[in-house]
């Protein structure tokens, strides 16, 4: 992780991640957090609804298939309550999702991905916007 500060855009920006995987959502939060991103992060959608809602979120990541409520139902429940956010999806299995719905090679990350691809497609999806909103 040593080019890690090289690739990130520093600032203001908020990252919201949602994973149900303890271990993965530590990790991707110590990548995010090394990258100089404030990163919120929750195991649990209708959780993370209730506590971060009034919060000012530049980027949602959010696993696909996760108990309860997929990612892309997520989304949808999080833009209902807040504004429309970039959204980037992770997930190893999303072959049900492709096509039939809102999941583009545009807005995904496939699992196992490296600390250098997921912050590239962090700053690709946040694009230059390092004072944040």
């Amino acid at each position: 992780m040593n080019d890690v500060k090289s690739i990130a855009q520093t600032g203001r920006q908020t990252i919201l991640v949602i994973e149900d995987d303890s271990g993965i959502l530590d990790l991707v939060r110590e990548i995010l957090v090394k990258g100089g991103y404030t990163v919120f992060g929750s195991l649990d959608p209708a959780d993370a609804l209730d506590r971060f809602s009034d919060e000012p979120i530049d980027l949602l990541l959010t696993d696909v298939l996760m108990p309860g409520m997929n990612g892309p139902e997520f989304v949808s429940a999080w833009e209902r309550q807040n504004s429309k956010v970039e959204v980037l999806y992770m997930s190893g299995y999303t072959e049900e999702f492709f096509e039939s719905g809102p999941i583009s090679k545009d807005n995904l990350i496939e699992k196992p991905f490296t600390p250098t691809s997921l912050l590239r497609r962090v700053v690709e999806k946040l694009g230059n916007r390092a004072d944040g909103h």
